[in-house]
């Protein structure tokens, strides 16, 4: 939309399932300072806590990041940042006085959760003015972000998916039994599984169960207990040799959706995402965009908009010995890889990146940028790090956006700042 000022709300509290989120990701409320990286000067960029203003000269410098006055923040009394900015008045008198009368305003949320539509109704009656909201309405997001929905759409629309079943679970109390003789019916294709709630949650990893796992019963049992919805996808897991993340743009205004990006992601043991690097190595990029576009449609036909970011698998077709995909999951939302495609597109970069969480000893950006002034991004030269969610520093915890010439440089530097931050 053109013409029009953004009021960014990152916080990934809105997300379901985040009760004691700060145990799984330290400063997790800080999180929502991802989006001084991509909101441009006039924007408006609402936080969880103070910024360290160091560190937006440090961006200005760089010519991103909103002007510091158009940073709102509000405090930090536990709730989700727009029901905070709801009851803070000031905060909402700050933001009246940074809107000129003729622009349009859209409000950018992290993921568009019915708590945003509440603020907007409040923006609403102290604009004067209505508030679009990037992401369509809850009701769909929601829905878009059900594995079970998805992969039912998914085959509907001949986008491949992993062999396996749906099992709810409705007995009072819970057995876990039908489960596990799920389990075991799909385990034979390729003796591993996967197991997981069709909600996503940054606190509940999916359950990999092999020929060799003990105690399966007790571990479904664990599984089940975290829910907050029993119905599961257990599905046939393949050794996985690169799981891109495809991202469409659905524009609000009804045009045409876009391809935005694809990089691949970093996943650990347990499959859960460090981060992200680009270019992708995947042998079947055109194959997942082609898929990625089918979700993308049935998406914008039920007036989802904003940023999809669509995660695939690449295996080994056991029967053709050729590379396959198939999708893993859909996120209705902003998702980690969204900021360092956005970043280096605003930087004008046609380069490799490297976006990753650390941990640091530094305690502040001023330390931070003592230690690895050396490494900061350079536009001369169109390489080196931009570090985010600074926010984050006080738990030990930083974001880093590397920039080079090629994978290998990144991933060189990453090597040569962890070792000192």
């Amino acid at each position: 939309m053109t013409d029009a000022i953004h009021i960014f709300v990152h916080n990934i509290t809105s997300r379901d399932n985040t009760q004691s989120l700060d145990s799984v990701l330290p400063g997790a409320r800080r999180y929502d300072q991802r989006a001084l990286l991509i909101a441009q000067a006039e924007d408006i960029v609402c936080l969880h806590g103070e910024v360290d203003d160091e560190y937006l000269n440090y961006l200005s410098t760089l010519g991103i990041g909103p002007q510091r006055d158009r940073v709102v923040v509000t405090a930090d009394n536990g709730a989700t940042l727009p029901e905070a900015l709801v009851k803070d008045r000031a905060s909402l008198d700050h933001i009246r006085t940074l809107v000129p009368l003729h622009l349009d305003v859209v409000l950018n949320p992290y993921i568009a959760s019915p708590r945003e539509f509440v603020l907007a109704t409040v923006l609403e009656r102290l604009l004067c003015r209505k508030i679009t909201v990037i992401g369509g309405n809850p009701d769909i997001v929601t829905r878009a972000n059900r594995k079970d929905i998805v992969l039912k759409e998914a085959c509907a629309r001949g986008v491949p998916v992993a062999p396996g079943e749906i099992v709810e679970l409705t007995e009072c109390p819970l057995d876990v039994k039908r489960l596990k003789e799920t389990v075991l019916r799909q385990i034979g294709a390729t003796g591993n599984v996967i197991v997981r709630g069709v909600k996503d949650s940054p606190r509940i990893p999916p359950l990999l169960i092999n020929n060799n796992t003990t105690d399966v019963i007790g571990k479904l049992r664990r599984l089940v207990e975290q829910q907050t919805l029993h119905i599961y996808l257990v599905q046939v897991m393949f050794n996985i040799t690169v799981s891109p993340n495809v991202q469409f743009n659905i524009p609000p205004d009804g045009g045409s959706l876009s391809y935005v990006s694809v990089s691949d992601q970093i996943l650990d043991a347990k499959l859960s995402h460090q981060g992200n690097v680009y270019p992708s190595l995947a042998n079947t990029l055109p194959e997942m965009i082609a898929s990625a576009r089918k979700i993308s449609d049935w998406l914008q036909g039920e007036d989802y908009t904003g940023i999809l970011g669509i995660d695939f698998v690449e295996h080994i077709c056991p029967q053709t010995a050729k590379p396959a995909h198939f999708l893993a999951e859909l996120n209705a939302r902003v998702n980690a890889a969204t900021y360092p495609h956005i970043l280096m597109n605003r930087l004008g970069l046609k380069c490799a990146f490297l976006s990753i969480s650390v941990t640091s000893s530094a305690r502040s950006f001023s330390e931070f940028r003592s230690r690895c002034g050396r490494f900061l991004f350079d536009p001369a030269t169109g390489r080196g790090v931009i570090p985010y969610n600074t926010g984050c520093l006080s738990y030990g915890k930083c974001g880093l956006a590397i920039y080079g010439e090629t994978r290998h440089v990144v991933q060189e530097l990453y090597r040569s700042i962890v070792a000192i931050c």
